[in-house]
């Protein structure tokens, strides 16, 4: 592990390397910390309106139309366990709030970003606070090997279509293309689903929608390590390979569509029943 001096003289940025030994000194001693930093953009919930001024699907709601078997093995697992499934899902739900929070300003080089009001996202363990302190030096330890071939463009980009919209965790300067970019995601979980793929594809659509066809090279899904803080391990989609998860996305948008429109009616339909009222 490096020492403060070997970080202070490392040759990525300034700012990086002071974000850098604040991960450092986090893994050492978690007292240590005497950061700020501003909330996370809560995108649970959030609306997005289109062009035409209308509410469309987030691309979760979309998602949710697919049954997540993974969630019901985890919360059998955490059964046997004797740990309640909401509690658990709160707790890495807040953890990965507040990584998301700290690399939402990863792109601004004018504040330094901060990492350490646990209390403002309902961590309060020595281990949860471990956790999203090992999830952000698992960042960090790849962004310090890889800054010059994958400049930060921005963070937490909303993109907004038609009949849907969603936020990005970041986007990437594509080192194929100068004119293209990476769409990425941060994930804290412990494996890499078909589900974030799907979102990937959602956002390449969306912002191809915006900036034309050959404006992507592919997504990043970020893989990183909240139990030791190792190096983050990016998964790679090249755009030809992303196309099968957008029109695998866009195929359950119109029956995410076609759902919304029913409960609508549904809602109609519900009017008051009476024995008269079926006797006329």
């Amino acid at each position: 592990m490096k020492n403060e001096k070997e970080l202070t003289q490392c040759a990525a940025p300034t700012r990086l390397c002071r974000l850098l030994l604040k991960c450092y000194d986090v893994k050492n001693n978690l007292i240590r910390l005497e950061l700020k930093f501003n909330m996370a953009t809560d995108n649970h919930g959030k609306v997005y309106i289109n062009s035409k001024g209308k509410r469309v699907l987030r691309v979760s709601e979309v998602i949710k139309m697919l049954g997540k078997e993974q969630i019901a093995i985890w919360a059998n697992m955490l059964g046997f366990k004797h740990i309640r499934y909401r509690d658990e899902l709160e707790r890495t739900a807040n953890i990965g709030s507040m990584v998301h929070a700290i690399l939402e300003d990863f792109s601004d080089e004018t504040s330094l970003t901060a990492i350490d009001r646990f209390d403002d996202f309902g961590i309060y363990n020595y281990s949860d606070k471990l956790e999203a302190s090992n999830a952000l030096q698992s960042f960090f330890s790849w962004y310090e090997k890889n800054y010059k071939l994958y400049r930060v463009i921005d963070t937490e980009v909303e993109l907004v279509g038609e009949e849907y919209g969603g936020t990005t965790d970041i986007i990437l300067q594509s080192p194929w293309h100068a004119d293209r970019v990476l769409i990425g995601d941060y994930k804290t979980a412990k494996a890499v689903y078909f589900s974030m793929f799907l979102q990937a594809g959602a956002y390449i659509s969306l912002y191809e929608e915006k900036h034309g066809e050959k404006s992507c090279d592919g997504a990043v899904i970020f893989q990183l390590d909240k139990k030791r803080g190792e190096k983050a391990r990016p998964k790679f989609i090249d755009r030809k390979s992303m196309q099968k998860y957008i029109d695998a996305f866009q195929a359950l948008l119109q029956v995410a569509l076609h759902v919304h429109d029913i409960e609508k009616e549904f809602e109609d339909d519900m009017e008051p029943f009476t024995v008269k009222y079926v006797l006329e």
